[in-house]
């Protein structure tokens, strides 16, 4: 697969789930009635998790991947990050002739502490292995996968992707603002 595929489809599509679920999370959260709009036809949700329980799973899903793409991986046996194994046919750093990203590394050089991304990066793993990937007893109350953890840890992997992919091959970084190249999602009030 070539560099710009994985740079400019691959990378971003999944860093738009993670972003997905960072704008919309916690508006859907407690939500009462939803209303999608997709050009001239009207959805109306009795319940806010037909989108909520997707976007989630999607985004603890594609985090896991983004880190796995980085290097990164998870002992769930010592509750641990550590390096990735690839496998052939994996997407991964030296397709890009870059370097696996240490969890070291991974969890330096933050505004939060280290501890505290090691955390967030290890939340990723649990969610997406126990709670998204497999139909298992744990669940997003028992990981303590709040709306507002994901969030945090969500933004911490795009951080991540952004400053070990894109800064260090001198690109701009991937955000999702209005007029972007990946999209975005914008809030409109709705006029009274």
């Amino acid at each position: 697969m070539s560099k710009n595929v994985i740079l400019q489809h691959r990378i971003p599509a999944r860093m738009r789930e993670l972003n997905a679920f960072i704008r919309l999370a916690d508006k859907l959260e407690g939500a009462g009635n939803v209303t999608l709009k997709v050009d001239a036809v009207v959805f109306e949700m009795s319940d806010p998790r037909f989108l909520l329980h997707p976007l989630a799973d999607s985004a603890a899903l594609m985090a896991r991947s983004l880190l796995h793409f980085l290097g990164i991986g998870y002992d769930a046996k010592h509750d641990a990050l550590k390096a990735a194994p690839w496998r052939q046919g994996d997407l991964s750093m030296p397709d890009l002739n870059l370097a696996a990203v240490s969890p070291t590394r991974a969890v330096s050089g933050w505004t939060v502490a280290s501890v505290r991304a090691d955390d967030l990066l290890k939340l990723c793993f649990v969610t997406g292995n126990k709670v998204s990937a497999h139909l298992t007893n744990e669940s997003a109350m028992t990981t303590s996968a709040s709306i507002d953890e994901l969030r945090e840890a969500f933004q911490l992997v795009t951080d991540l992707i952004n400053r070990e992919v894109f800064q260090t091959l001198g690109q701009d970084d991937v955000t999702f603002e209005p007029g972007g190249a990946f999209g975005s999602i914008s809030e409109q009030r709705k006029s009274t």
